[in-house]
């Protein structure tokens, strides 16, 4: 089984790869929120060890993201085509939650011992 940090460096790797190649498709992308929540809700796990704290954290983590996103966008791209849609704001925010759901349902079968 892979440990989380080795599950971490893929999804660097993975998402740094995608940055470098020019990969702009969101659904691309999707993966990666997904992804992300499963990730964080491990690590807060770890560290809380309690699970609804661990995903609501996930759940701050993910507005926080947002919000650097819409930063970004505003303060330095300023190009019309990266601005941040609503839909896929909400998408996003979805998908870090069902990600943190999934790492939860895995640490509920082992015990949480996971990683």
């Amino acid at each position: 089984m892979f440990s989380f940090w080795g599950l971490v460096a893929l999804y660097i790797l993975a998402n740094i790869s995608g940055f470098v190649i020019g990969i702009r498709d969101e659904r691309y992308y999707r993966y990666f929120h997904f992804t992300g929540g499963l990730l964080a809700t491990l690590f807060f796990f770890g560290f809380v060890g309690n699970y609804i704290l661990a995903l609501f954290l996930t759940g701050v983590l993910g507005v926080l993201w947002e919000i650097y996103e819409w930063s970004l966008w505003r303060y330095l791209l300023k190009k019309k085509k990266y601005k941040p849609m609503r839909k896929d704001t909400i998408n996003d925010l979805i998908l870090d939650m069902a990600g943190g759901i999934v790492a939860i349902v895995l640490l509920i079968f082992t015990n949480g011992k996971w990683g």
